[in-house]
């Protein structure tokens, strides 16, 4: 996964979903990478794993305050996970739904549905459907990988951007695990 900021201040442009701000002069992210929830999931360790990440994530949103959540990968273990994934997305996200903070996500390279439930299109599309919170969205579909797109952070005011956040997906599952050069040309 690889997520560059660039702060700049430019025109506004158009989005689709709520729009992400600065709040008295700034913009809070937390970041919150390798969690890997559901692996081992039928051993003792696993299951308390998911509880400690549990209670980091909810200590830091208490602390901090964030304005934006991102997920920068591997927040699943995807292919030790023997049902449906999302049922752990959703375990995931509860931090972030009981503080109302907004999200996205860039997948990496275990961020999938178990085997015999879908694909990482699917997982991203269930991640969507929590319109009033996410902001992840399903990428250029000339890019590699199912998660490159950017978010637009704006001033106060909504009257100017402020900032842009382009997330690249670094593949895996059935996708090579690598950054290419047309991403990067992007």
């Amino acid at each position: 996964m690889f997520v560059v900021l660039i702060c700049m201040l430019m025109g506004v442009g158009g989005t689709h979903r709520a729009p992400l701000a600065f709040r008295n002069g700034q913009f809070k992210v937390a970041q919150f990478t390798d969690l890997h929830y559901g692996e081992d999931e039928f051993t003792p360790w696993g299951p308390i794993q998911d509880k400690n990440s549990d209670h980091v994530m909810h200590a830091v949103l208490r602390s901090e305050q964030p304005d934006f959540v991102l997920f920068t990968g591997d927040v699943l273990t995807g292919n030790n996970i023997n049902s449906n994934a999302t049922s752990y997305w959703k375990y995931l996200l509860t931090p972030c739904l009981l503080t109302q903070t907004p999200w996205a996500h860039v997948f990496g390279n275990h961020d999938d549905l178990s085997k015999s439930h879908g694909d990482r299109s699917t997982l991203i599309a269930y991640d969507m459907s929590y319109t009033n919170l996410s902001h992840s969205q399903a990428g250029q579909e000339f890019l590699p990988g199912v998660t490159n797109y950017f978010l637009t952070i704006y001033d106060e005011s909504l009257s100017f951007v402020k900032g842009l956040i382009y997330v690249m997906d670094s593949g895996g599952g059935n996708i090579p695990i690598q950054i290419t050069r047309t991403q990067e040309t992007w």
